[in-house]
């Protein structure tokens, strides 16, 4: 599921705010095991064009939960 999670990044570092929201895979991502975090979500600015969305902010409060390991 990493690549879900580069997709995520790039769709937002190429402002494809549509593309973020149509596919969404950001909010697949924070409920597994990946490089995307709480922390990352909250502070990196790869994530800035997103902060005025409250998709967005509802996401970096599912990221706060602990990720069931299978």
């Amino acid at each position: 599921m990493k690549s879900n999670a580069h997709l995520a990044i790039a769709h937002v570092l190429f402002m494809d705010v549509v593309g973020y929201s149509k596919h969404n895979q950001l909010e697949e991502v924070v409920r597994i095991p990946s490089p995307v975090s709480y922390g990352q979500l909250r502070l990196h600015p790869w994530w800035d064009p997103l902060r005025d969305d409250p998709r967005f902010e509802k996401l970096v409060e599912e990221a706060k939960k602990p990720v069931a390991m299978k």
